[in-house]
């Protein structure tokens, strides 16, 4: 039997799970290796690891062991916590309404026009895949949002300074989102914006929101510097699952989103998500193929392909949420793991993103498989002379590429969902959130730590006092040799010389753009390469 008539029987036979309240199907028939009754006996005791570890996420236990944690964003929207962040939404929508409806003014009297979300990994990725889902790529066009919005989520000052330059200051407000104020690149977001604000006689406190952690140095600072409003998070709330807490609500009541519903689409599939039979959630059926595939092939990358244009960013999103939570080396217990664990996620919209990669896919080497998300219902059609319509021909290439995987050996899952809303998109960031747990169990890691995130943490803030050290060296006189030299001027381990080397390059190619090096601007600059290395020539 081929793989396109195997596919037939496995669709019809059992091998898909429909929910009838909400209209989600997940189809699984087309990871044609993975046999759903073998796996379920033999993985007996990793789906009881997984769904006790998940218990015990809920049950408030401190599952984030490296970290002492508790871990939250289950309990965010179930029972009492559900109520708590509806009533949160309720606040934040009402609070930030005053600004978007122009009852809230600057200084001047008038309309807050631009709002910056200023955050790191899931305080942006999270924030920037809801907009899109609501609004579009093209979001700041047309009478969709009140304020135009834009995010600052790197530490790059060439896109800071495309993005000031657009936008008019005094009606200007940034969002900045931090569990501490200290994560370097949203700090030195807003450092920027209010010197760039003081600068121009406007007070920066009515120009700053904060979302942040109750009694945290940023808290106090942003309460000290009279900032507009500050909206809390909790310390157990980590940041790639963060989106249902107010890291989301902020950005969402500024966009209009009905976050209610995110939040009642997110509790509908943690019910069907903490069933304990395994064939009958969604989560660990998925966490079984994903399992399966790797005891079967080895590693494999899972490509997110999303069948419309609002979820541009889903697979962005799902990447920093799998493969900052999954890629470990250590046992939750802090024992080395025998192999590392971990999960590599790419994708894109389909149909655009498979002209970039789907040949590879189909007939390439085989290290992938397909995850499909779309949605059934739509709310809009154009004609199509070739399918009839526009929806027709979207159908066509979701149902004719899933077909031509099938004939090349490729496997591939699906989700569909019933419409394209926030219920909906609840629902698929619940489910995946789930799936990340339920792996975590079943591999004994802990998802919800980042120590290799922290370690190149460490490792900047090391490169910032050797930069540091080097400039205030070429400041007393100069500087003329190789890295080497100079480490060993500032008393730097030889083992920094790469990064030494870095600094004087930087130096040399950025001494006279403003705001670098200041004292540096006029002096005279050179990097000879002698075929090993560079040496350098610098006086003031």
């Amino acid at each position: 039997m081929n793989s396109i008539d195997d596919y037939h029987k496995r669709f019809f036979g059992g091998y898909r799970l429909f929910d009838a309240a909400s209209g989600f199907l997940l189809n699984y028939a087309g990871a044609s290796g993975f046999d759903r009754e073998k796996a379920v006996r033999r993985d007996k005791k990793l789906i009881a690891a997984a769904l006790d570890f998940s218990r015990r996420i809920e049950a408030g236990e401190p599952v984030n062991a490296s970290e002492g944690r508790r871990v939250d964003h289950f309990n965010l929207r179930k029972g009492a916590g559900l109520k708590k962040s509806l009533a949160q939404w309720e606040a934040i929508k009402a609070a930030i309404g005053e600004i978007r409806e122009g009852r809230v003014v600057n200084e001047a009297g008038a309309r807050y026009t631009d709002v910056i979300v200023n955050g790191i990994g899931g305080s942006f990725l999270g924030p920037l895949m809801l907009l899109i889902a609501k609004h579009g790529a093209d979001y700041n066009f047309g009478r969709g949002l009140p304020i135009r919005m834009h995010f600052a989520c790197n530490t790059d000052p060439e896109g800071f300074h495309m993005l000031i330059r657009k936008l008019d200051l005094p009606t200007t407000i940034m969002v900045n989102i931090s569990k501490s104020g200290g994560t370097a690149e949203t700090a030195g977001n807003m450092e920027a914006l209010n010197a760039l604000l003081s600068a121009g006689g406007l007070e920066p406190g009515r120009h700053n929101i904060t979302v942040t952690t109750p009694g945290s140095p940023f808290d106090r600072e942003s309460r000290e510097k009279g900032f507009m409003h500050v909206f809390h998070m909790n310390v157990e709330t980590g940041g790639r699952t963060s989106v249902g807490s107010a890291v989301g609500m902020v950005p969402a009541a500024f966009a209009g989103i009905d976050f209610a519903a995110f939040l009642r689409g997110q509790a509908h599939m943690d019910a069907l998500t903490r069933k304990p039979d395994a064939v009958e959630n969604p989560a660990m059926l998925l966490t079984l193929v994903i399992n399966d595939q790797i005891r079967r092939e080895g590693h494999k990358n899972q490509i997110v392909l999303g069948y419309s244009d609002s979820l541009k960013e889903t697979a962005h999103y799902f990447q920093q949420l799998f493969m900052e939570s999954l890629g470990k080396r250590l046992s939750i217990t802090g024992r080395r793991l025998k192999a590392p664990t971990g999960l590599t996620i790419f994708g894109g919209v389909g149909t655009g993103e498979q002209h970039a990669f789907m040949q590879q896919i189909q007939e390439g080497i085989s290290d992938s498989f397909v995850h499909f998300i779309s949605f059934r219902s739509r709310t809009a059609d154009f004609s199509n002379n070739k399918a009839g319509s526009m929806g027709r021909q979207l159908l066509a290439f979701v149902e004719g590429t899933q077909k031509a995987l099938l004939g090349n050996g490729r496997e591939f899952v699906s989700l569909a969902f019933e419409r394209q809303d926030e219920f909906n998109m609840g629902m698929l960031v619940a489910l995946e959130e789930r799936v990340v747990a339920f792996l975590g169990g079943m591999w004994g890691i802990n998802p919800f730590d980042q120590p290799g995130v922290q370690a190149g943490k460490l490792s900047a803030d090391n490169h910032n006092r050797l930069s540091k050290a080097v400039v205030d060296r070429v400041a007393k006189g100069g500087f003329r040799g190789t890295a080497a030299e100079m480490a060993a001027e500032i008393g730097a381990d030889e083992a920094d010389a790469p990064g030494i080397e870095s600094i004087l390059l930087d130096i040399v190619a950025n001494h006279a753009v403003s705001g670098s090096y200041p004292g540096q601007e006029k002096c005279r600059c050179a990097a000879k390469w002698d075929g090993a290395g560079f040496g350098f020539s610098i006086r003031a």
